[in-house]
């Protein structure tokens, strides 16, 4: 796989991300996310295939500047990244009362 920021060849396993453009390069296709969407994403692709508490991903987007609605802006942000990689080779799994992990799909 090519870097989406270089285009020098990789061999990570895992998905590519382009926080900049917001472009996620999976083995079969580029997918372009929001900013706030890459964030989350950037974070869940750094702990794969480990899930990543609803906290901690609150803290690396808003550090102590955390909003009142904080936990349902990582819902929203969780549910529309599903929609966008529903049909590529990943999967965002919520893992009750421990938070979310990227994982690839299985076959």
């Amino acid at each position: 796989m090519k870097c989406p920021c270089c285009g020098s060849d990789t061999e990570s396993d895992k998905p590519l991300l382009d926080l900049n453009t917001g472009r996620l390069m999976t083995a079969a296709e580029i997918i372009y996310l929001a900013p706030r969407q890459a964030e989350v994403m950037e974070i869940l692709i750094r702990r794969m295939p480990l899930a990543v508490s609803n906290d901690h991903i609150i803290q690396q987007l808003f550090g102590a500047l955390e909003p009142n609605d904080a936990y349902d802006s990582v819902k929203v942000h969780v549910c529309k990244l599903r929609k966008k990689i529903k049909d590529t080779n990943l999967v965002i799994k919520t893992h009750w009362g421990r938070g979310h992990s990227l994982e690839y799909r299985a076959a």
